[in-house]
């Protein structure tokens, strides 16, 4: 009897001991699993895109110039504020001091130069009468003819500059010589504008765009027509009006490397532009559409991952376990990948594949896997 008593107490030892053992298996096995969210493939469009930086550029932008040294009075417009040509933008009274002072300062040019002109004139129609004896060399009569341009070059000028001093006695008030929007204003009342300095500064908003420096590979994917996402802007889109042939070469964190600018014209025209509300120099994130397609078979872009060259993504299959699938990919967007293989309608991608712990055969769970319980969840994946 007391040996009965000690196999029975010997082999309730051991399935004491088994099932210490399997709810420690268990236990090990529950801390294995990886809690995961999951997408599912779709039909949709999607697109392949080339990010870039765009920056709002006019290609006409007109700097009034104070002709002579001006105390402002009175500035009769803001940044912002559209003026025609003849517009009076600004009230103010000439220096005249200064400008009397410039006139004479030019004049007193005019003499010595009018002589070395003179000279210059004599010589040319001597040298030319030598060349053509044959007593001087042609390049000896071009040098002679070429001063001689020159100093009736500068002779214009000169003359030109105190015309232009003597006019500004007359343009005590200061009119807009465009028509355009006013994107900003240097002259402030009461103070002075130096002789050549700017008052005012004039786009013209019919010829308004968007600029963008592409990578040497960004730029050869881009072509004429491409539509252009403007992130930003209201709405507003646009697309690639010109890719410049041209190639430059930027400094980027200290290295040199290739550039093609690109130039993107608004959807509806430059009034749409105008009335969205960004200034000249203001930057826009965009997307240069490459290439697009209306209804493919795509998977989210969070689901895949690049190794070797190759794409994958991990499903979350029946068996509650992760299993590495390689895709078939095509287009790439921001969004969605394009698929053609790889991954079926219904199944359930790991959102994360770099989650800690994610590899292939690991255990997972998601929000509605049906798995029940984490016992039932652990005896169905491992039994």
């Amino acid at each position: 009897m007391g040996r009965f008593n000690g196999l029975i107490k010997f082999f309730a030892t051991l399935a004491l001991l088994a099932v210490l053992g399997f709810c420690g298996f268990l236990a090990w096995q529950a801390s294995k699993i990886v809690h995961v969210e999951t997408v599912t493939p779709s039909e949709g469009p999607v697109a392949e895109a080339v990010e870039a930086t765009g920056v709002v550029t006019a290609r006409n932008v007109s700097q009034v110039l104070a002709k002579a040294n001006l105390d402002v009075k009175s500035v009769k417009v803001r940044a912002g504020d559209a003026v025609r040509a003849g517009e009076l933008i600004v009230l103010a009274e000439v220096d005249y001091d200064s400008v009397n002072s410039e006139i004479m300062s030019l004049e007193a040019q005019v003499p010595g130069l009018t002589a070395r002109l003179e000279r210059a004139e004599a010589d040319a129609a001597k040298l030319g009468s030598l060349y053509r004896d044959g007593a001087v060399s042609e390049s000896d009569r071009d040098a002679a003819l070429t001063l001689q341009r020159e100093l009736e070059s500068q002779l214009e000028a000169l003359r030109h500059k105190i015309d232009s001093a003597r006019n500004a006695k007359q343009d005590e008030n200061v009119a807009a010589p465009v028509s355009g929007l006013v994107t900003d204003v240097f002259a402030a009342e009461g103070g002075t504008v130096l002789a050549g300095r700017p008052l005012v500064e004039i786009t013209d908003m019919g010829d308004v765009f968007l600029t963008a420096e592409l990578t040497l590979e960004d730029g050869k994917l881009t072509r004429v027509g491409d539509r252009v996402v403007i992130d930003g802007l209201d709405g507003v889109g646009g697309y690639v009006a010109k890719v410049l042939p041209k190639v430059s070469e930027v400094i980027s964190q200290g290295t040199p490397k290739k550039r093609i600018d690109a130039e993107i014209y608004f959807d509806g025209g430059p009034e749409v532009f105008a009335t969205a509300g960004p200034v000249i120099g203001d930057e826009y994130d965009i997307r240069i559409v490459t290439d697009e397609k209306e209804s493919v078979f795509r998977v989210p872009r969070s689901a895949v991952f690049l190794q070797s060259q190759r794409y994958y993504a991990y499903v979350a299959a029946s068996d509650g376990r992760a299993r590495l699938r390689e895709l078939a990919v095509g287009l790439r967007g921001a969004d969605y990948y394009e698929v053609s293989g790889g991954v079926e309608a219904g199944e359930r991608l790991i959102a994360a594949p770099g989650a800690e712990g994610l590899s292939d055969g690991a255990l997972v769970r998601y929000e509605g896997d049906g798995g029940g319980s984490t016992l039932r969840f652990l005896m169905s994946a491992c039994f």
